[in-house]
């Protein structure tokens, strides 16, 4: 009969951890590099979008605009 508890105690631990393991994260977005000419609303250059999820996008939408010479180059997130 104890078998049976811890059995049954080992499952239900297994069970939570996978289903667990299997949700997305829910604050995902698609960011994408942007070089403005510096001062205007031009865009000059716009890269492929890539998915971002929890820290990382976190880090993108806050992440400050780079300044090259005449140009601008932020990340832009939808």
């Amino acid at each position: 009969m104890k078998f049976n508890q811890i059995f049954l105690g080992l499952l239900v631990i297994m069970a939570t951890a996978f289903l667990n393991s299997c949700v997305p994260e829910d604050s995902c977005k698609s960011c994408e590099v942007v070089t403005y000419k510096t001062g205007t609303s031009n865009v000059i250059d716009r890269q492929d979008p890539i998915e971002f999820c929890g820290n990382d996008l976190f880090a993108k939408e806050n992440a400050a605009p780079v300044i090259s010479g005449t140009d601008s180059i932020v990340w832009e997130c939808y």
